[in-house]
This record gives structure tokens, C-alpha cells and sequence, in this order.
């Protein structure tokens, strides 16, 4: 595997950690304050985790908080799931026997037209039974 396409994998899994801190941290926080809650303290507040993201996390911990829980263990689990199921094992094949990348052709009737699923019509019939079937 690339260097490159591990550095993403890593920074994507931390920008999703980051993310479930976020909503770990202001789910309750919404919960708390809902009566006096405004707009400019949700972003105080989002602002605050950002800035502060290791002593979010270790609140998060003390307070036991589910959801900081499952979304970690997910973001782990989906970053070795990245890591195990890499495309770049075997490389890039293409297909040579069906030429479907990049061999573009036009279908022949046989592959259209499959007997039991689709029938051919001329455009006049199409319009009759289009009439035929608004009842007029």
C-alpha cells in the first residue's frame, strides 16, 4: 500500500473520531441546557472541543459516555477493515474478456431483446398500446 493512501486512511479515521467526540460532547451538552439553550453556546461550546479535544476526551471517559464508546470502537474497527480489504494487494486489472473498461461497443439485438423479459415493438405500436391502456 501506498504511503499516500495511508496517511488518507489515518487522517480520515482521526477526522471521524473527531467527529464522534463532537457529537459524544454535545448531545448531553444539548440535553443539559435545552431550556436555555442558544445558537451562540452550541458553537462556543463545538469551538471548545475542537480547541480542546484531549480534555473533551478525558470527560467523555470519566463520564462513561456511550456514545464515545461505540463510536471509537467503530472508527477502529472500520480503519483495520480499510486496512485488511486494501485494493492495492493484487492491483488494477482490467477486464479483457467482456471489454467493459473502456471497450465500449454497441449491444447486439440478441443481447436486447431477451426472450420472456423484453419484447420490440415499432414506435406506432408502442402508441397504441399507450392509448389502449389510458382507455381511449
Amino acid at each position: 500500500m501506498k504511503y499516500v493512501l495511508k496517511i488518507f486512511i489515518v487522517l480520515t479515521s482521526l477526522m471521524l473520531e473527531l467527529v464522534i467526540i463532537q457529537i459524544s460532547y454535545l448531545l448531553p451538552f444539548m440535553g443539559e441546557n435545552k431550556k436555555d439553550l442558544s445558537l451562540d453556546m452550541l458553537k462556543n461550546e463545538a469551538l471548545n472541543v475542537l480547541q480542546h479535544p484531549i480534555e473533551t476526551i478525558s470527560i467523555l471517559i470519566s463520564d462513561n459516555n456511550p456514545l464515545f464508546y461505540i463510536g471509537t470502537i467503530g472508527v477502529i474497527i472500520y480503519t483495520i477493515a480499510v486496512f485488511v480489504k486494501n485494493p492495492d494487494k493484487k492491483g488494477w486489472e482490467a477486464e479483457t474478456e467482456n471489454t467493459t473498461h473502456g471497450g465500449a461497443r454497441y449491444a447486439r439485438v440478441n443481447e436486447i431483446y431477451v426472450p420472456n423479459q423484453l419484447k420490440g415493438c415499432t414506435k406506432k405500436q408502442l402508441l397504441e398500446e399507450f392509448k389502449k391502456s389510458l382507455g381511449g
